[in-house]
């Protein structure tokens, strides 16, 4: 439900749903993964590795991933565009 959710919104707002796009590509990716290596003993042992970690450990990791991202993101936006391919030259 949420591949087709993201898909329909991007098919209706295509200008401004880029994000929704690249969210449906990973929902994609996992259910494929998951799909075709459910059953892959190395698969089991990295999840149950995981679900071994601390809490703490993990929460911490998924902010500073976020943390990052919304950085890069901030930053991203931050910059000028340039029209025209026109590189600007210092006077």
């Amino acid at each position: 439900m949420s591949l087709a959710f993201c898909v329909g919104v991007w098919w209706r707002h295509r200008e401004r749903a880029s994000p929704f796009l690249v969210t449906a590509g990973f929902v994609a990716l996992q259910m494929v993964t998951m799909g075709t290596m459910g059953g892959s003993a190395w698969l089991g042992s990295l999840l149950r590795l995981l679900g071994t970690l601390p809490s703490a450990t993990l929460v911490a990791a998924g902010f500073a991933v976020g943390a990052l991202t919304s950085w890069t993101g901030w930053n991203a936006g931050k910059r000028k565009s340039v029209v025209g391919g026109a590189v600007p030259v210092a006077a």
